[in-house]
């Protein structure tokens, strides 16, 4: 059996930062409120037009950029979200096609893998996830 492991990590955020105080002004929510609920002070938008894609290719940039070997050791791409481009093709196979890879890639929703993963009773909708590779 081979081994498996994590080689390297990269890592991209939109420029645009909103934070609570312009919550609080789209809203009229105070900003304590806000923080209180969700924990979040802070958030990044993403630019008209970028999709989750552009988002996952910009990271991968990123590692490369640390590591540009670490290329040809890329055996498997994995993308979770619950925000996929478009339903088809899985978000991973965009992923691959743009970064130009001969790697396996597979997606999952996000929502999927955390009713996976607290043994939830609730039926969802995660057999109509693509998670097998796409060729």
């Amino acid at each position: 059996m081979s081994a498996v492991g994590i080689r390297g990590i990269g890592a991209h955020l939109p420029g645009r930062r909103i934070d609570n105080d312009q919550i609080r002004a789209w809203t009229g929510a105070t900003t304590e409120w806000v923080r209180e609920r969700t924990g979040i002070i802070g958030r990044r938008y993403a630019g008209s037009g970028t999709v989750t894609s552009d988002l996952a290719v910009a990271a991968v940039a990123d590692l490369l950029a640390t590591d540009p070997a670490i290329r040809e050791r890329i055996d498997l791409i994995v993308l979770a979200t619950s925000t996929p481009d478009q339903p088809q093709p899985a978000t991973a196979a965009i992923v691959q096609h743009k970064l130009g890879s001969p790697t396996s890639p597979r997606s999952t929703s996000t929502r999927c893998a955390r009713a996976s993963s607290t043994r939830s009773p609730r039926r969802t909708d995660c057999s109509r996830t693509p998670t097998a590779p796409v060729w």
